[in-house]
């Protein structure tokens, strides 16, 4: 016997909406929509990426169907059957409980991590963090074996690597200034090897890099923007983006930058609050891709692109991958270069092209990809 009809048809009403959202998210969650928030590359690799997709449609299709067909009845019977007392005390443990859930999730987040690193935590001992992002400590280097050769870091006295750490910036000769994360530094390649030796031999430019393992876009732009007044006669400028570093863009741990009301990146402090909870962090920054790191990385693209062109010199922006190659061209390098006209060129660093098996950065042969294509922008004023 149905005791509270009405009850019955608000519970049931409220299970179908979510189960319909289900099956709504199911039909339109497609391929770009998981290349654009879901994909680490922002694009489709092979069958291995396209088998995600549709294994979460499914599941997403699958659970508004259950929703819908087993739980709503249920749900709605066993609700019409209780005093709202009883029900407020059954909803509300049921809230409790998530509740519960989401605060052990917290604890246990910050007790892996009591400290999250802005800067990539196996270099934080050789980095000076500044509140705006990170640059090496001046005046080290560092020799050690890497895949059966010795690999020398050598940073100069203004926390960038160079060819040997008494080097010496010269502010009036022409320059190249390189910005990038841990490709554009040269990890684990030899100088002489790296994305700077090539261009400093071939181009007989000065090159100055301000690259640094773990940059995302912002950071490079910061970069770009601090170096570029300090030189006479900057020529060009090198912007390595890597698809894995968009997401980057949208963390909010640390200092970020965030888009201000005329469309420019400012500084923002490190989120707190809500926002600022780890469990939140990693469901709305980490596991899923937010609109905003897109966003945020056409600004800071048209931004340094501005910058880099008021000071007489020639922006690069020099587009490659972390991983595998995508499958077909990213729909997101439309948006971020084609319709805000801005010049790139696009690198694809093969699988033959890493340092090895285990390590997808680009080792010597990725390096003459990204060399050569940086030199043919030079070359035909791009």
């Amino acid at each position: 016997m149905v005791r509270y009809p009405k009850r019955r048809l608000t519970v049931e009403l409220c299970v179908s909406v979510v189960g319909l959202a289900a099956l709504a998210w199911a039909v339109r969650a497609d391929t770009p929509w998981f290349e654009r928030h879901v994909l680490e590359t922002y694009c489709v690799t092979g069958p291995g990426d396209e088998r995600i997709v549709l294994g979460a449609r499914l599941v997403g299709a699958g659970l508004g169907a259950l929703l819908l067909i087993v739980v709503r009845p249920i749900l709605g019977r066993r609700a019409a059957g209780l005093p709202i007392g009883e029900l407020v005390v059954r909803v509300a443990s049921v809230l409790l409980a998530a509740v519960a859930a989401l605060g052990v999730t917290e604890v246990w987040l910050r007790s892996r991590d009591p400290h999250p690193p802005s800067a990539p935590a196996w270099e934080e001992p050789r980095l000076r963090l500044d509140g705006r992002g990170w640059h090496y400590l001046p005046n080290q280097t560092r020799v050690f074996p890497k895949y059966g050769r010795v690999v020398d870091y050598a940073i100069d006295g203004e926390g960038n690597r160079a060819r040997r750490q008494q080097d010496v910036v010269d502010r009036a000769r022409p320059t190249l200034l390189l910005a990038g994360e841990s490709m554009a530094y040269g990890w684990n390649v030899p100088y002489d090897e790296s994305l700077q030796g090539l261009l400093e031999r071939e181009t007989g430019l000065q090159v100055v890099n301000l690259s640094a393992p773990g940059y995302s876009t912002e950071q490079e732009y910061v970069r770009i923007a601090d170096a570029l007044p300090r030189f006479a006669k900057p020529v060009a400028v090198v912007l390595l983006l890597v698809n894995t570093q968009i997401s980057r863009n949208a963390h909010t741990h640390r200092p970020h930058l965030e888009i201000a009301g005329d469309g420019t990146p400012v500084f923002a402090p490190a989120a707190g609050g809500l926002p600022g909870l780890r469990v939140v962090q990693l469901l709305t920054e980490r596991l899923y891709h937010p609109e905003r790191a897109v966003q945020i990385t056409a600004a800071i693209l048209r931004a340094a692109d501005r910058a880099i062109r008021e000071r007489g010199a020639r922006p690069i922006f020099l587009v490659t991958n972390f991983g595998p190659t995508c499958a077909r061209e990213p729909e997101l390098l439309h948006e971020l270069f084609e319709q805000q006209r801005l010049p790139f060129v696009r690198v694809a660093i093969a699988e033959e092209d890493w340092l090895a098996a285990n390590d997808r950065h680009a080792g010597p042969s990725g390096m003459r990809k990204l060399a050569d294509a940086v030199e043919r922008a030079l070359a035909t004023g791009l």
